[in-house]
């Protein structure tokens, strides 16, 4: 399988990153390097809630 390779630019936390993009069908994915730092909190059902919050 071949993807489409892209590099991109994201505003997290308040601060711009250099980010990895990889094109591909189906919804967007972020990986554990980017959560890293963060809580995630989320509800586990179809069109449930996710919350990505920065740590202290």
């Amino acid at each position: 399988m071949q993807f489409d390779y892209y590099e991109g630019r994201v505003l997290w936390h308040g601060a711009v990153r250099s980010v990895a993009v990889i094109g591909a069908e189906g919804q967007p994915l972020i990986g554990m390097e980017m959560l890293r730092g963060s809580r995630l909190t989320l509800d586990a059902e179809p069109g449930g809630e996710v919350l990505v919050e920065e740590r202290a």
